[in-house]
């Protein structure tokens, strides 16, 4: 009796361990599956974004370099408009810097602040991306956006003043006309132009050239 009780609980517990080995290598091979088709996906994914970003990288580059073309802009304004590039905001492409005035403006200031660069050096740019005066409330970021026909007041090292207004403008000089032509100094003379708009009064040296 003894001998068939221990025969029995031996089948049961060599089938026990049969039937789990066979769960544990079915599960086993159901998880490895799901692993490899997650790696598998997973691989695909960053492969499509890594295109994705490449196609779109080389995209705004080309529209980066027609902007450069149509705008003619020499070697060393496209180098000065890579180091305005360097104040963008993490996410802005280039080619902002040539359509959005305000993005141009931004990235100047912050230039300014941290490099020692004159105002004049991105004049001729202004001019060359036709970027339109100022609105009458904005501050100008240089004589370049001070509109045409604006009234000026400009002052001699002897603080004689001069009345005048805008009358054209080019990449590293702004023609005044001014109310008395005997009063115009000679070539060379300093001096200090004034300009107010609804934002203030602003000022920035300067000197006669003709």
């Amino acid at each position: 009796m003894l001998t068939v009780v221990w025969q029995k609980l031996n089948e049961y517990v060599s089938t026990f361990i049969a039937n789990f080995s066979n769960v544990s290598l079915d599960i086993l091979i159901f998880f490895a599956a799901v692993v490899v088709l997650f790696l598998v996906l997973l691989i695909a994914s960053m492969a499509r974004r890594r295109s994705t970003k490449r196609d779109k990288s080389q995209a705004l580059n080309q529209v980066y370099e027609h902007l450069i073309a149509r705008f003619d802009l020499d070697t060393q304004e496209q180098k000065i408009m890579q180091g305005i590039s360097e104040y963008l905001e993490r996410d802005e492409p280039h080619y902002l810097l040539m359509t959005s005035q305000q993005i141009f403006a931004a990235c100047v200031r912050k230039m300014r602040k941290i490099e020692d660069v004159s105002e004049s050096t991105f004049d001729a740019l202004r001019i060359k991306l036709r970027f339109t005066p100022m609105e009458s409330k904005k501050v100008p970021a240089s004589s370049a956006e001070i509109p045409k026909g604006s009234n000026l007041v400009i002052l001699l090292a002897d603080k004689t003043k001069i009345k005048g207004e805008v009358s054209a403008q080019g990449p590293r000089y702004l023609v005044a006309t001014i109310e008395q032509e005997n009063d115009m100094p000679p070539t060379g003379t300093k001096l200090t132009v004034y300009f107010h708009n609804d934002s203030g009064i602003f000022s920035f040296q300067s000197e006669i050239d003709r």
